[in-house]
């Protein structure tokens, strides 16, 4: 009687756990698709600019790139939104004529609304679940069912408003060059060094560079001007400290792709 009392127990508890799989498949079934891509997605959240020729403010995306390669491979997707849910669904991976010499990844870049909190794929009839915090600060990405998908840098910094990155490269026969520029910066302008507090990669692209002889910091201005003017501080110290040609250089690159580099006044 003890071990029948057991059986039923069980039965119910494998029961429950069908329901639950079941109801799952029944809130996305308006989604799932017979077609389905045989590569694993690794993806990652970052801000990008539209047009990295202009200035402009940067743009929430995710960036899926396909695990296998391709010759002009393109990852092509349909997206969805439910409240505060993205739902995207991989459709295909089409390849096409290129001039690429090796094969890469078939990669697409999504859009990624700040009021969302819920990321869903779908590959087939599989569907992979994630928690997403999205802050002025900061964006974070948290695993719940992983099927054919992993999050890498699943902690990232956003562009601080009102920074730029201040970067710069020299060597032994002038080590204080970047030094003595970044005084000249402090000495004429109202700039704070802004620090990223806790863990996640930092948006500027050479911020966490660990080459010799390279130095830089993220810088916070009041207005505009304030930026404007540091260029122009550029321009007078590249042609009065820094010889062309030399392996020497300064790069201001700002939050808003507004960028300034010492090589460009010669």
């Amino acid at each position: 009687m003890k071990n029948l009392f057991y059986c039923c127990i069980i039965l119910l508890i494998i029961s429950s756990c069908k329901k639950d799989i079941l109801i799952t498949d029944i809130d996305y079934s308006d989604y799932l698709s017979n077609n389905s891509i045989t590569s694993e997605i690794i993806f990652y959240p970052a801000e990008n600019y539209e047009n990295y020729n202009t200035i402009a403010i940067p743009e929430l995306n995710l960036h899926f790139m396909t695990t296998d390669t391709y010759w002009g491979g393109v990852l092509f997707y349909s997206k969805f939104i439910e409240k505060n849910e993205l739902i995207i669904r991989f459709d295909s991976i089409q390849t096409t004529m290129t001039a690429s010499l090796e094969p890469r990844s078939a990669t697409a870049y999504v859009s990624l609304p700040e009021n969302i909190n819920k990321i869903s794929l779908i590959n087939g009839h599989f569907v992979d679940k994630y928690d997403v915090s999205i802050s002025k600060e900061k964006v974070e990405i948290d695993s719940i069912v992983k099927n054919f998908t992993d999050v890498i840098n699943d902690k990232i910094f956003r562009y601080p408003e009102n920074t730029f990155d201040f970067t710069c490269w020299t060597d032994s026969t002038d080590e204080n060059l970047c030094i003595d520029f970044l005084n000249v910066l402090k000495n004429e302008i109202s700039l704070v060094e802004y620090e990223f507090i806790g863990e996640g990669k930092i948006p500027f692209p050479y911020y966490t560079s660990n080459e010799p002889n390279h130095f830089t910091a993220i810088l916070k201005y009041e207005d505009e001007s304030d930026y404007e003017k540091a260029g122009e501080l550029l321009r007078a110290y590249t042609l009065e400290r820094i010889p062309q040609n030399q392996g020497k250089g300064i790069s201001l690159w700002g939050w808003n792709n507004k960028n300034f580099h010492s090589y460009t006044f010669y």
